[in-house]
């Protein structure tokens, strides 16, 4: 036997010792069949309290179980459902930062086209500039000729009227001058 098991019968023998003292065993022995069966009433009222209290327990142990079952599939379907819209949100961001980064670059490009664009017309600006800076120089030089013909053919025609008149002045004098 071992030690735990001895010490096991002594504390049941603790518990019944002192409810069997048979001072007199004869003319006690019904008083004490009577307490026997009180006692023994109180003790199947306590097995049938904690068989009650014990297959409560279990139910209660069954139906938390099944709560906790019930509520760890919940969290499980509740992380899936996180997992998929999070999966779903990684996505849009992706696609939505793949679509800016296209136009980005599509603006990039526009901008460069007409940069290029721009820098042709300026060019083509650049080149029209002195080309009218050309023909205002030849047009003022040209203005510069034709206003020195003009002072030159005015005086020839106001030399040509004054020599015309005196023409006429030295007819008209040899016209008289001959009547």
């Amino acid at each position: 036997m071992s030690f735990d098991h001895v010490e096991s019968l002594d504390l049941d023998l603790d518990l019944w010792e002192g409810q069997f003292e048979l001072e007199n065993p004869l003319t006690d022995f019904p008083a004490q069949v009577q307490m026997l069966q009180q006692q023994v009433g109180a003790l199947a009222d306590s097995q049938n309290s904690t068989d009650e209290r014990y297959a409560k327990a279990r139910q209660d142990n069954a139906a938390l179980q099944a709560r906790a079952l019930m509520l760890e599939e919940q969290l499980r379907e509740a992380e899936e459902r996180a997992e998929e819209r999070l999966a779903a949100e990684t996505r849009r961001h992706r696609e939505l930062a793949v679509r800016a980064e296209r136009e980005k670059q599509l603006e990039l490009e526009n901008c460069a086209v007409r940069q290029q664009a721009l820098e042709a017309e300026l060019n083509n600006l650049r080149e029209e500039v002195r080309r009218q800076r050309a023909d205002v120089e030849r047009l003022r030089a040209e203005k510069t000729r034709v206003q020195d013909a003009l002072v030159e053919a005015e005086s020839a025609a106001a030399n040509a009227r004054a020599d015309a008149a005196q023409a006429r002045a030295d007819a008209a004098l040899t016209a008289r001058v001959s009547y």
